[in-house]
């Protein structure tokens, strides 16, 4: 997988992933809408951490996403901050693992 396909991945996850978990049609509606505000930035905010990845080896010098290599990092990140709130989600390892496998449908 390409970084820079990955906006267009995280926003599939959050359809078939996450909205489904939400009760409420107007959850299900402001958590939609919230990711899709966030969009536009989205291309910032992976472009700040790329560094960081291609220093672990998790995103080679073409954009290459080594979706195992990171998952190796993020379990290494759950270990020390077990739980990351994003919006009104707990994210943990178990999320994370399973966005990973998700991501791997993507590539």
């Amino acid at each position: 997988m390409k970084v820079n396909n990955l906006p267009v991945a995280i926003l599939a996850y959050v359809e078939s992933t996450l909205l489904p978990k939400i009760p409420s049609s107007l959850g299900k509606w402001m958590t939609y809408a919230g990711v899709m505000m966030k969009m536009p930035g989205m291309n910032k905010m992976i472009e700040q951490y790329i560094p960081m990845f291609k220093e672990f080896g998790a995103i080679n010098e073409n954009g290459d996403i080594d979706l195992a290599k990171l998952r190796e990092v993020g379990i290494s990140a759950f270990e020390k901050v077990p739980v990351i709130e994003i919006a009104d989600f707990d994210f943990d390892q178990n999320d994370f693992e399973a966005f990973i496998s998700f991501l791997s449908t993507q590539a």
